[in-house]
């Protein structure tokens, strides 16, 4: 149960971390426009 626990938040985490990067790559993009 713990585990599974732990393996949520650390799931979540790399998602976000993947839309920050996304995100920023998507403004840095824009930023030349």
């Amino acid at each position: 149960m713990l585990y599974n626990y732990v393996n949520e938040l650390k799931f979540e985490n790399e998602i976000s971390d993947t839309l920050k990067i996304e995100t920023k790559l998507f403004s840095d993009q824009h930023e030349w426009d």
